[in-house]
C-alpha cells in the first residue's frame, strides 16, 4: 500500500442515521441505479418477486427509498399498470 495509511472513518451504514448530506445524496443517486436495472428486468421477465439482499438491504431505506422511486418511475409494460409496491419498506 504504498506506506500510505487512510484515516479511520466513521462508518455510514449502522444504528446511527447518516447526517452527512453529500454522503446523502450519493447514496440517493447511487440508489436509483439498481431501481432502473430491476425495472428493466422486470420489464423483459415480467417476475412475480424481486428479493433484494446483501449490502443493499442492509443499507435499509437509504438505498432502497430511490431504488424504489427509479423503478416506479421507470417501469414499462404489463407490469407498470399493476401499481403494486415494487418491495416493503424495512421500517415497516
Amino acid at each position: 500500500m504504498l506506506g500510505i495509511m487512510a484515516e479511520p472513518q466513521r462508518p455510514l451504514l449502522g444504528d446511527e442515521p447518516v447526517r452527512d448530506v453529500a454522503a446523502t445524496e450519493l447514496f440517493g443517486e447511487i440508489g436509483g441505479w439498481p431501481g432502473a436495472v430491476l425495472a428493466s428486468l422486470t420489464a423483459a421477465f415480467d417476475p412475480e418477486i424481486i428479493i433484494v439482499g446483501g449490502g443493499m438491504s442492509q443499507a435499509g431505506d437509504l438505498l432502497l427509498d430511490p431504488a424504489r422511486d427509479t423503478f416506479r418511475r421507470t417501469l414499462s409494460g404489463r407490469a407498470s399498470d399493476q401499481n403494486q409496491q415494487p418491495w416493503p419498506s424495512s421500517s415497516a
